[in-house]
């Protein structure tokens, strides 16, 4: 090979490296460098009027769902009335040996008049064993 076939090959040398240079350096620009363009959305949103539009003050609750309820009207309600009290069935109690009149009263938390007035007593002192006795339901207090 003579000196001017070296310079050739050389030179083409030169050449094609300052072209691989170039075509990396285009290469480069184009996937980083260069501005973007913006393509169209697929698709085109429908515009909500602002008056429509929901106003969202806080960014996480962007995606919570709003159901709209109507407010149930009150119904009407009975109104309870009072039942009349159910008089308590009659306690009848057989009198014991030794029993009083007073010693009954106080184990049934009545007084002795209550006694005397719910049996017909006429004599409070006289009782007789095995006599029945109506035991008034207690008064209040």
């Amino acid at each position: 090979m003579h000196d001017s076939d070296r310079r050739l090959a050389r030179g083409s040398e030169l050449v094609v490296g300052l072209l691989v240079v170039a075509f990396f350096v285009f290469l480069l620009w184009f996937l980083l460098i260069r501005p973007r363009e913006t393509r169209a959305p697929a698709f085109e949103a429908t515009p909500i009027p602002a008056a429509t539009a929901p106003i969202i003050d806080e960014p996480n609750r962007a995606f919570e769902r709003v159901i709209a309820t109507p407010t149930p009207e009150p119904t009407p309600t009975a109104t309870p009335q009072p039942r009349p009290t159910p008089s308590p069935t009659p306690l009848v109690y057989s009198v014991r040996p030794g029993d009083s009149l007073s010693a009954i009263a106080a184990r049934f938390g009545v007084t002795v008049e209550a006694l005397v007035q719910a049996n017909r007593i006429v004599n409070p002192d006289s009782l007789s064993v095995g006599q029945p006795l109506t035991i008034p339901s207690p008064g209040p207090g």
